[in-house]
């Protein structure tokens, strides 16, 4: 969809383009005179991504004049099931967190909020996400965990997700890649969470372009086991079968045939467009399983639909003891999922991106901060 000259466009318009492009990508000059010194003087941030997988934390020094990250001084991702945990509320309306990953959850925060006291942190940011939005109990977790430690955690819809992604994906290529995005209107930013994925794009003009699906990683996972195997549990589908997995193939290219339109498949197919990947499927899980098969001469810089149909060939059979990893519940599936959504809307190349949301919260000053919308769930 398409946003008009609204509040959540005339707020990212001025925050990814206003601070982060203007001021990131350029060399910060301190203003001269008395007094000068100290006002710039770097901050200590902290910013949490509360996803539907795992929750990350980064705490970076942050140049408070022109929002510019000038060092990354710690980063830590947890696996936290939150979108796994939905259960049946007792209500018997909708679905709720329960009480076991809440309690996981509260315990994680109890230990970075040390963190944030030995570091001597001075502002504290953070996002939930899908599986959140989902929760009916998921904006009282994010009430209770703000009133006990020192966050600032609010519930985003996925416009705002998206957006804060295109953020980071463009701070990543500039703060660890040493890359400059020249012409923003020819690439695309393709996040994909535990719960949703989104690609955006901004079509100049003030417009910007998203599309949002609720097939995420884990997710799409889940319809593997429940909807391919016929099994009733969301634990792993490995080992999968050749006709699991083309079957698998199937769904997930139909899902993307049902959002992506005319106009969106002919920009994905141009060969000047560059699609720029975000999240923890495009920057750890992909790449780590194509590095294990040097015969797929994987560069580490992109990655084609080519090089992922030889891996799913070569990983398909493979069980849990044999993928290893934290995540070995989803590798398989991330392989088959990014596949089938790059041949149907004619991707030809993804480039991972060191970027997460963390990487756009932190570039936020105090005032476009208390810009993003805190979703209610009432």
């Amino acid at each position: 969809m398409i946003f008009p000259q609204a509040l959540v466009l005339k707020l990212f318009v001025s925050i990814v383009f206003s601070i982060a492009l203007l001021s990131m990508f350029s060399c910060a000059h301190k203003p001269l005179g008395t007094g000068a010194k100290d006002n710039c003087s770097p901050v200590l941030r902290a910013a949490v991504d509360v996803g539907s997988g795992s929750t990350k934390l980064l705490i970076a020094q942050v140049d408070p004049c022109t929002q510019r990250i000038v060092e990354i001084l710690l980063e830590d991702q947890r696996k936290l099931p939150y979108r796994e945990e939905l259960e049946a509320c007792s209500s018997g309306e909708g679905l709720c967190l329960t009480g076991r990953v809440q309690e996981r959850g509260w315990t994680l925060m109890s230990e970075w909020a040390q963190v944030f006291a030995e570091q001597g942190v001075e502002e504290v940011r953070g996002v939930a996400t899908e599986a959140l939005r989902q929760a009916r109990n998921g904006e009282e977790f994010i009430t209770r965990l703000n009133r006990e430690f020192p966050l600032q955690l609010k519930l985003i819809d996925q416009e705002q997700e998206a957006l804060l992604g295109f953020q980071a994906a463009v701070l990543g290529r500039q703060v660890r890649m040493d890359r400059g995005v020249s012409d923003l209107k020819k690439r695309v930013v393709w996040d994909i969470g535990g719960g949703s994925q989104q690609m955006s794009r901004w079509e100049g003009g003030g417009k910007w372009n998203v599309l949002k699906s609720d097939l995420g990683s884990v997710a799409f996972k889940n319809h593997v086991i429940q909807s391919i195997q016929g099994r009733n549990e969301n634990r792993s589908p490995n080992p999968l079968s050749k006709n699991e997995v083309e079957k698998g193939i199937q769904y997930a290219r139909h899902r993307a045939r049902d959002l992506a339109s005319p106009q969106w498949r002919r920009f994905l197919a141009r060969s000047s467009t560059e699609v720029l990947g975000v999240g923890g499927v495009h920057r750890f899980s992909l790449p780590g399983q194509l590095r294990q098969h040097p015969e797929l001469n994987f560069s580490g810089d992109l990655y084609t639909a080519k090089q992922l149909a030889q891996a799913i060939e070569l990983r398909h059979g493979l069980r849990d003891e044999q993928i290893g990893g934290e995540y070995f519940e989803t590798e398989i599936t991330n392989l088959i999922l990014v596949y089938a959504w790059m041949t149907e809307m004619g991707i030809r190349r993804v480039v991972p991106v060191p970027a997460d949301l963390n990487l756009a919260l932190l570039s936020l000053s105090p005032k476009d901060w208390l810009k993003i919308r805190h979703i209610s769930q009432d």
